[in-house]
């Protein structure tokens, strides 16, 4: 099966905005050119991947399944690309950081201006919630750094 990565990116905007018109919008497409890219998945694949709604599309049962591994490999070849360009001596990529509140107002950002300035290529996410959310978000690799002021149970 061929698979191309812009089919599975298609995927994931339409999925994220649940519009094909948004997504194109966004891919910088055009609406039928989104759709058919994710027809052409549905073909290979042999099931269909979003229920269409009116003018919304929600991802089926094998969409969400499929959106679950592709955000994975998407993540993994970032890493890949990363450890890439620090062969060349270029230190890039993407870090998500979550935080509190309190943290990301008072501490952080002296802390995010010497790091931007250090390290121009890499992107910096920054995520606010709670100990818990925090505690999850990196339990399930969407964040990379969690920082919290109070302890977090094992099971959270």
């Amino acid at each position: 099966m061929d698979l191309q990565l812009v089919h599975l990116q298609t995927l994931q905007v339409v999925a994220r905005h649940g519009s094909f018109s948004r997504a194109a919008r966004e891919l910088h497409l055009t609406q039928p050119a989104v759709s058919m890219q994710v027809r052409q998945l549905e073909r290979a694949l042999g099931l269909p991947l979003l229920e269409r709604v009116g003018k919304r599309a929600f991802p089926t049962k094998a969409g969400e399944v499929l959106l679950a591994h592709a955000g994975r490999a998407r993540r993994e070849l970032e890493a890949g690309i990363e450890i890439v360009q620090q062969l060349r001596g270029v230190v890039a990529g993407r870090i998500r950081l979550g935080t509190s509140a309190s943290f990301s107002i008072y501490l952080l950002p002296p802390a995010l201006r010497r790091f931007r300035s250090r390290y121009p290529k890499t992107e910096l996410t920054v995520v606010t919630g709670n100990a818990p959310e925090i505690a999850r978000g990196v339990v399930q690799n969407d964040l990379d750094v969690g920082i919290v002021s109070l302890p977090v149970r094992e099971r959270e």
